[in-house]
């Protein structure tokens, strides 16, 4: 399967509204519901462990602090695309060294600084450090956002959700703008039964992983750490 556009998804959603021509339906009424379909994806894809996410690394330069906390407001602060980190490795600043895993903590050890990090937790939307008494390179491996799109010829690069996003836009179309719940209630129902088509084809791809939807937290990061080392 080749990727598809922004449009393609579109074009199949004015189908579902009975407007296969996108007379009233235009793109550019439903690209903003295309993006909260996509968003959807993502919280899906998120929840079940999908791997396209876990492709993004950044190394962040981390002074010798007393203690140490990586949000989108602190310097450096956490990728602009991050979601939800993964792993965490670690090495001097400046010292051409191999990166060191880092271990995450359910809560963070009450210890003295050393020469390195070592743990780390993820509270409150960001990562949490005892610090250290030198300056440290930290590499976070994290699952990222998918790619906003912002017009009808941009690429979605998923594979097997272009049903799935097609019915869903047409759903929250239906819904807010030709003011249609009976409609965009049936739709959603397609598109519940599509995202779980979409589901079982990527769960088959790695049978290990968890189909439930659960939260994604520290047990869920360890099983994640242990898909995606074991893949390198």
């Amino acid at each position: 399967m080749a990727a598809y556009t922004a449009a393609t998804v579109m074009l199949r959603s004015g189908a579902y509204l009975n407007d296969p021509a996108n007379i009233t339906f235009t793109y550019v009424i439903l690209l903003p519901y295309l993006r909260m379909a996509m968003d959807d994806l993502q919280s899906v894809m998120v929840e079940n462990g999908i791997s396209y996410l876990d492709t993004k690394t950044a190394v962040l330069a981390l002074s010798a602090v007393t203690s140490v906390g990586i949000t989108s407001a602190s310097n450096p602060a956490l990728p602009t695309d991050l979601l939800l980190p993964i792993s965490l490795e670690e090495r001097p600043t400046g010292s051409g060294a191999l990166f060191s895993p880092m271990y995450e903590r359910e809560t963070l050890p009450e210890r003295p600084q050393g020469l390195y990090l070592g743990d780390w937790t993820w509270e409150e939307d960001g990562i949490k450090l005892v610090g250290s008494i030198q300056a440290t390179d930290v590499k976070i491996i994290y699952q990222k956002e998918l790619t906003a799109i912002t017009a009808s010829g941009d690429s979605i690069p998923i594979l097997g959700a272009k049903h799935f996003l097609a019915t869903k836009t047409a759903a929250y179309a239906a819904r807010y703008v030709g003011n249609n719940s009976e409609r965009a209630d049936s739709l959603d129902m397609i598109a519940e039964r599509e995202v779980q088509r979409f589901l079982r084809g990527r769960v088959k791809e790695a049978q290990d992983y968890p189909t439930r939807r659960l939260p994604y937290g520290f047990l869920r990061r360890q099983l994640r750490r242990q898909q995606t080392h074991s893949g390198r």
